[in-house]
């Protein structure tokens, strides 16, 4: 069996430490579990305590503009450091941030100068860091790309179980992403795979627990 020695898992560009699809993950770091049985520790996790949306929403709720630009930095993951907004090390400048969240650029100035006044928005607006999603590319690169739907993105194991049907097959997994319900009203799993998925795997994706439909790219 071959196993990928570098793949990625990404709980979304979120703020807590509970992925949708029943998987926790520590404070300090994301974790994937190979199929042969041992764990790597990747990136830094997004915070350092369980802070949701829902939590981080308050110091906005006067400022609903504020609180839509502050929306867009979670689901992109871009970070807010010295007084500026950047996307990785790349600086964006207010009035491209702006456009993109349909707001004036004086709005995106305002959001940034409340959250480096708030030090728990800073927490985790300071270690936000975009990732590459790999959905699209796949196809091009011969890999394929499955989207998992789940009947209740809570369900405990759906990422293990879907993830553990591939390994059996010998396929390597490239990357995987998990949707956070805080910023999606759809969640969704993608898994990238490093070879295409024969047809006769997917009704045992279908089989999983939590599994209400799939699609692959």
């Amino acid at each position: 069996m071959h196993i990928n020695p570098s793949p990625t898992i990404q709980c979304g560009n979120y703020c807590g430490i509970r992925s949708s699809f029943g998987k926790t993950f520590p404070h300090s770091a994301a974790v994937v579990s190979h199929p042969l049985g041992h764990a790597e520790t990747l990136i830094p996790s997004l915070a350092m305590r369980p802070i949701m949306w829902s939590s981080l929403s308050k110091y906005f709720g006067r400022y609903p503009s504020q609180g839509k630009v502050a929306k867009m930095l979670l689901d992109n993951g871009l970070r807010v450091h010295d007084g500026n907004v950047y996307c990785g090390d790349i600086e964006l400048a207010d009035s491209s941030v702006g456009r993109a969240a349909g707001v004036d650029r004086r709005i995106v100035r305002a959001t940034v100068e409340t959250i480096e006044v708030n030090e728990e928005l800073l927490r985790v607006f300071g270690r936000l860091r975009p990732t590459a999603m790999l959905k699209d590319v796949a196809p091009v690169m011969g890999w394929s790309a499955i989207e998992i739907i789940p009947t209740n993105a809570q369900t405990t194991g759906i990422v293990a179980d879907v993830t553990g049907v591939i390994a059996k097959a010998g396929i390597s997994i490239r990357q995987v992403i998990v949707g956070d319900p805080d910023l999606s009203t759809e969640p969704r799993l993608f898994i990238i795979t490093g070879a295409p998925v024969p047809p006769e795997m997917i009704p045992e994706i279908k089989n999983c627990r939590g599994v209400k439909s799939i699609l692959i790219h």
